[in-house]
């Protein structure tokens, strides 16, 4: 059923002060089509196009053309959430009418914005929604200019306004990838790098080493910003492929590094798919995801590579990087190189075919999100993402019955094609994931009193104090060390990120340095509050790191040199529930040798390892009969018992929340009136995994810096209503 609403000025203050252009001497009217916004349109001749579908007339404020999308959202939450606070609203006027063009019917309005710097501002808006999205047309002018425009530039391009319907390759051709040059023309919509028009199953097998070389790429960064070279660099790669069915599968799925030296960027390679289509001269077509990561970040940004090949030979690469969680560096890479293939048997290809086999049967269920709408309120189900929008968004959805109900991958040029194979930089979601799992495996191989052993017994502490003397793993595992400099008092509320952020130069430090020994030394130069262990919670990563190193060193003395904390957690936990390959950050060390598992970051899961990890919890730690996690302790993380943990000084309507075994947890009072310490995982820039008392597990990674809770919960409890045991 369409629904109708208001186009808005979405962005009628930013960019365009310096943008000026020659005045044209008359009105003409000229078609474009953005693959960023999957639509094609007209706007005035001559105006520059400072933004997919954002055209910018000659005098600043004023005259500017907006063509905008937003997939799946409703006109209640775009008004919501964009419209309304950029207007400076309480509410939309009443339309002035309507316009019908097209499969779409457009509410119109004009509305006056009265901007105390350049005056009034008259607002043309019409806004569409369909079953994908809203589609939003503005027109911002100045008062003189008013009424010619709108008859001139606004209706013409509310009348001309189409979406794109990707089902014929004119992008991605044959043509190009066996050219010998490309221009970098401009990233194009990701429906390019999925089967298009007429197409079938591969023609060929490929098995055998894919080399690409390092290589500059074209990226979005302005040419007035100044950036260390090293990041506009592909790293490169050489690594084995094969196909199997409709699939392309790399052997290697942990960090490559680049093969030369230029690129600031490593690489993690996932599962793609091979088909043919008609036009391109008897090749079969690949296409694989694959992850940009870095060496002192868990940032990720998100790319898709194509080519095509027969027996013998490939064409060049093409690839393409337009979404992140890396809320700082948002940038758009793009490019195409010489592939070189050599065609080689691989000795152990049943083995490997048995284990793709065997991870493809172990695969989560998952459908899309709008399968919901079958059982539960659509009205309900569109407020999941609250204030989010799509562009800030990875991914997100539910798991319900052993299910996910998965939403959209956005990116800035449409859905990404391998959604479920999508890998996301979790942040501060391992230190759930990866540290609480780690402990709790411990726990449960050696015993609940692994919790009270103490971080100097199995860690060389070189702070000039003795503070961490009574420090056990339980203490770092709750951020309640009692080390720190920021903040040296009680405070009330408590002021949970005191060290995080306020003491940025020993966090920048710890970053940047990449070895062990080095995070250590930085971490141990932290001062002593004057509270003993276990008594206050403030956040430090610092501390989980040095958790990571004891825990290792405990393993090590337990089960040979050659232990490690990482493997164990991937041989005992992950792989027994279905998790195969879970590539992760380790410190660099200078002698080569392997490092430590970072554990306060550095995890790059797949929505199914999130599934899958999320459900072993809400298992209480147990899968097929076998108990993988300590379930008391468990218990304990999941507030589950009467320990709440340490207060956090975050507070909502309902009270405080609280910090406790690597999970947060916030307060909240169900429909039925009673209330819960909800735990959830969260990780830098919006990451967030909530384990509802019902049940249903919630997810989202973005990088909006909106860290999701209660619209997820809320939909979690509408949809079973959370009953008090």
């Amino acid at each position: 059923m369409k629904r109708k609403i208001l186009l808005t000025v979405v962005a009628l203050t930013i960019i365009l002060a310096g943008c000026g252009q020659s005045k044209p001497t008359t009105m003409e009217i000229v078609p474009f089509s953005s693959q960023a916004l999957s639509i094609r349109g007209v706007a005035p001749e001559g105006w520059m196009e400072v933004n997919p579908g954002h055209f910018a007339g000659d005098e600043w404020p004023f005259k500017q053309l907006l063509h905008e999308a937003y997939p799946g959202m409703t006109i209640e939450i775009v008004t919501a959430t964009a419209m309304l606070p950029r207007l400076g609203l309480d509410a939309l006027p009443e339309p002035t009418g309507t316009n019908e063009s097209g499969a779409f019917t457009w509410d119109l309005y004009t509305i006056d914005i009265e901007d105390p710097d350049v005056g009034t501002i008259m607002a043309d808006l019409a806004m569409t929604e369909t079953d994908t999205g809203v589609y939003v047309v503005a027109l911002a002018t100045g008062v003189d200019d008013h009424d010619a425009l709108r008859e001139a530039v606004f209706i013409p391009a509310v009348e001309a306004f189409e979406p794109i319907v990707f089902d014929q390759r004119d992008r991605v051709t044959v043509e190009e990838l066996q050219a010998t040059d490309y221009r970098g023309d401009g990233p194009v919509n990701y429906a390019y790098f999925l089967p298009m028009g007429e197409s079938g199953s591969a023609l060929h097998e490929l098995e055998g080493i894919l080399t690409v070389p390092e290589f500059k790429m074209f990226d979005t960064v302005p040419d007035d910003q100044v950036l260390r070279a090293s990041l506009g660099y592909f790293p490169g790669f050489s690594a084995e492929f094969f196909t199997h069915g409709d699939n392309l599968v790399p052997v290697q799925r942990e960090v490559l590094l680049s093969p030369g030296e230029k690129s600031f960027w490593k690489i993690i390679l996932s599962p793609g798919n091979v088909w043919s289509e008609l036009g391109d001269d008897g090749m079969s077509r690949a296409s694989f995801p694959f992850i940009l990561v870095a060496e002192d970040s868990n940032e990720t940004h998100n790319g898709v590579a194509t080519f095509l090949y027969d027996d013998v030979q490939v064409s060049s690469l093409r690839f393409q990087v337009a979404q992140e969680t890396a809320a700082w560096r948002q940038v758009d890479y793009w490019g195409q190189s010489s592939l070189e293939y050599r065609p080689d048997f691989l000795e152990d290809r049943e083995t490997l075919i048995a284990q793709f086999e065997e991870e493809l049967s172990h695969q989560t269920a998952i459908r899309p999100w709008s399968d919901l709408e079958e059982n539960y309120d659509p009205q309900l189900l569109d407020t999941f993402n609250g204030n989010i929008l799509p562009w800030s968004l990875s991914t997100s959805g539910l798991i319900l019955d052993d299910t996910i109900y998965l939403q959209p991958c956005h990116t800035r040029y449409g859905p990404f094609p391998h959604c479920t194979s999508m890998r996301h930089g979790s942040f501060s979601v391992m230190k759930s994931m990866g540290a609480a799992i780690a402990m709790l495996r411990l726990a449960e191989k050696y015993g609940e009193e692994v919790f009270n052993f103490k971080i100097g017994d199995y860690v060389e502490v070189t702070a000039e104090h003795d503070g961490w003397e009574q420090v056990t793993f339980a203490d770092a595992l709750n951020m309640a060390t009692g080390i720190g400099d920021d903040v040296p008092e009680r405070a009330e509320p408590n002021v949970m990120l005191a060290d995080e952020e306020g003491d940025e130069q020993i966090f920048n430090d710890f970053i940047e340095v990449l070895s062990a020994q080095d995070k250590a030394d930085v971490c141990f130069t932290a001062g002593n509050y004057p509270w003993d262990p276990g008594e206050v919670a403030r956040y430090n990563s610092c501390h989980t790191f040095i958790l990571s190193m004891a825990m290792d060193s405990f393993l090590k003395s337990m089960e040979g040199a050659d232990a490690d904390i990482w493997d164990m957690v991937l041989e005992e936990v992950y792989r027994p529930i279905g998790i195969y390959h879970a590539p992760i950050m380790r410190t660099i060390e200078p002698d080569g040798s392997r490092g430590i598992p970072q554990f306060w970051v550095g995890l790059y899961p797949t929505v199914d390892d999130v599934a899958k990890v999320a459900i072993l919890l809400r298992n209480g730690g147990q899968h097929q009969g076998q108990q993988l996690l300590h379930a008391g302790k468990l218990a304990e993380a999941l507030r589950q018992t009467e320990v709440v943990g340490l207060p956090t000084g975050e507070f909502n309507d309902y009270g405080e929340g609280a910090y406790h075994m690597s999970f947060w947890s916030m307060p909240y009072r169900s429909a039925a009136g009673d209330l819960y310490q909800i735990p959830y995982m969260s990780g830098f820039g919006g990451n967030r995994v909530i384990l509802n008392p019902n049940g249903l597990i919630t997810f989202q990674f973005a990088d909006a810096h909106i860290y999701g809770f209660e619209s997820m919960v809320k939909v979690a409890d509408g949809m079973d209503p959370f009953i008090a045991p």
